[in-house]
């Protein structure tokens, strides 16, 4: 299951630099910044997640 989930975090993370992208070329700054700040809470869940699948050796297994 946690293997899933860092599967669907990683392209909404994605999604969501592409939000800012175009948020800045809109010159949007309050919105880029918004979405700058979920993509940081999105980066953080999905580095847990992936050092807790590689504490308990799932993702080393997936790798190889």
């Amino acid at each position: 299951m946690s293997i899933a989930i860092a599967d669907r975090l990683a392209p909404h993370n994605k999604t969501i630099r592409e939000a800012i992208d175009q948020s800045t070329d809109l010159k949007d700054a309050r919105t880029a910044d918004l979405y700058t700040e979920i993509s940081r809470i999105v980066d953080k869940y999905l580095w847990l997640l992936l050092l807790n699948l590689l504490r308990i050796g799932v993702l080393r297994r997936v790798l190889n």
